[in-house]
């Protein structure tokens, strides 16, 4: 297992929201544009 940090900086507010719900599934936010996955080489 891998560990990624992704962070973002998206404008716009939709396409903003569907990032985060999208990473949520795979990680734990820890900033409001920061995420820490622990993810496998498949995922």
């Amino acid at each position: 297992m891998f560990l990624y940090v992704v962070a973002y900086d998206v404008p716009c507010d939709k396409r903003r929201k569907k990032i985060s719900d999208l990473l949520e599934g795979y990680g734990q936010r820890v900033q409001y544009s920061v995420f820490e996955c622990l993810l496998t080489q498949n995922k």
